[in-house]
């Protein structure tokens, strides 16, 4: 019931008893029918109460927009932090600059640091790394292995290092690599077909104490699988064992290239050339991994025959697995000379004599050798003064100064180098032919036929690929012209 309104009360828009709703002026509550007139006096209370309440709440929103903005500018400034800091790491930013393909700013960035932190391991690694990429495989090498010396939980980038040495090349390619697996062996847990490839690695180089030294820390490590056991054996000296134990593992892997090629290697070292032979032939028909040795070896074993063509043949699989071994090179080249191909022979030489090789020496010698066949002694002559520069010091090398020094027509000078060859070696061949021929050139008949009879009876029934057959008709004759004078 709607009754007067007093004008005082106009600001009432809630009964202060219950909540409810009341139009300004009412007296009664509609709702729970309190006087309002009687409350009137607290109205501005509640007023105020409700623009505080009011008040309240936009300042709670402002304080959460605050704290939100608060939250937004410590993220941007811990970026901001984060970029500072991450700008100033030399290793993140050598990473960074290698990513963009700067590798040269990113190698002298890294070189820089570790020269200030030698003991980074993760900078080293990344710095092998980046010079694997650069193709500067030695200097990438050298720097893993200082790696694999840090401390470094992360075996990651292990096999990295082993992939990254087999682009070694050189004389000492092997060694190093090998030094590479054997530190990686070192260093923890690694897989067992490392320490398989460590002890193939001794065993084919003949580093005896290396060998020794894998095979008993693999033992005690539990690393050694059947064909590493053999080859225990074979280091300790019991070849007939092991080669006993690798006949077996050939038996029960017929197609196996590996078990052959060690048998066939083993037989060799025992002196029974046939078997090894028949086993390394088997051996390369099985892709053996191990052809570069293998090759080497059955082609060595061919040449030593007379079997030039058998050598050639397994020598050129050797230079198939290993196209820039020196060693390999340098017996095809032989190979290729004895069967007729003597440019070709020349040409692998030549790049042997330019190799930084213990054998490119000998190899110049071999060039000098040919190129008086062909009757060129101006580069006959050049080729011997490599040798010479090289520090070979051979009685082949003295037969070859002779012979150019002959055909310069310095007779005296060609004696002496003869005489030397045979100071050299008293059982050299080609030394007292040629200065049995100079002798009896210069009239010394009776000495030089005493050095031909010297070169025949150092012959011997090896006749295969000597003058013997011609000298004796000449000896004969000579020593009849003796006689009748």
């Amino acid at each position: 019931m709607r009754v007067v309104r007093p004008p005082s009360d106009a600001s009432l828009t809630r009964c202060p008893a219950c909540g409810a709703s009341v139009d300004r002026g009412d007296i009664i509550c509609t709702s729970c029918g309190a006087n309002l007139l009687k409350m009137a006096g607290k109205g501005a209370n509640i007023q105020a109460a409700t623009a505080e309440a009011r008040a309240g709440r936009n300042w709670t929103r402002v304080l959460i927009w605050l704290m939100a903005g608060i939250v937004v500018l410590a993220g941007v400034a811990g970026a901001g932090v984060a970029v500072f800091w991450l700008t100033r790491d030399p290793v993140a930013q050598a990473r960074a600059a290698a990513q963009r393909g700067e590798l040269l700013t990113a190698i002298n960035q890294l070189e820089a640091y570790l020269g200030r932190k030698p003991a980074d391991g993760s900078a080293m690694v990344l710095l092998g790394k980046l010079y694997a990429r650069a193709e500067q495989f030695d200097k990438a090498c050298d720097t893993l292995l200082k790696a694999l010396e840090q401390p470094n939980p992360d075996a990651s980038w292990k096999m990295t290092a082993v992939v990254i040495a087999t682009r070694l090349t050189g004389p000492d390619a092997m060694a190093r690599q090998l030094k590479i697996i054997d530190r990686i062996c070192r260093s923890g847990d690694v897989d067992e077909r490392l320490w398989r490839l460590l002890a193939l690695g001794y065993t084919v180089t003949d580093d005896r104490k290396a060998l020794t030294d894998v095979l008993g820390r693999g033992r005690s490590e539990g690393k050694l699988d059947n064909e590493t056991l053999a080859l225990g054996l074979a280091a300790e000296g019991d070849l007939p064992a092991a080669e006993k134990q690798l006949r077996d593992l050939a038996v029960l892997s017929p197609d196996n290239g590996d078990y052959p090629a060690m048998v066939g290697l083993l037989l060799d070292a025992q002196g029974q050339s046939d078997a090894a032979i028949e086993f390394l032939e088997k051996a390369l028909r099985n892709k053996t991994s191990l052809a570069r040795w293998v090759g080497l070896r059955l082609g060595m074993l061919y040449l030593s025959r007379g079997e030039d063509q058998q050598a050639l043949n397994a020598l050129n699989q050797a230079k198939v697995a290993a196209p820039d071994d020196p060693e390999v090179l340098y017996y095809q080249a032989i190979a290729l000379r004895l069967v007729g191909l003597r440019e070709e022979a020349l040409a692998q030489f030549e790049r042997i004599a330019g190799m930084n090789t213990d054998l490119s020496g000998e190899a110049a010698v071999k060039m000098a050798t040919l190129y008086l066949e062909t009757g060129d002694v101006d580069k006959a002559a050049s080729a011997a003064r490599q040798a010479v520069e090289r520090g070979v010091n051979t009685p082949e090398l003295q037969v070859v100064q002779g012979r150019v020094q002959q055909a310069l027509g310095n007779l005296s000078e060609a004696e002496s180098a003869f005489r030397k060859a045979i100071q050299l070696n008293p059982d050299y061949p080609v030394a007292h032919l040629e200065l049995g021929l100079l002798l009896v050139g210069r009239q010394a008949v009776a000495e030089g036929v005493q050095s031909l009879d010297r070169y025949l009876e150092l012959v011997g029934d090896n006749r295969a690929d000597t003058r013997a057959a011609e000298i004796e008709v000449l000896v004969s004759q000579l020593k009849q012209s003796v006689l009748s004078s």
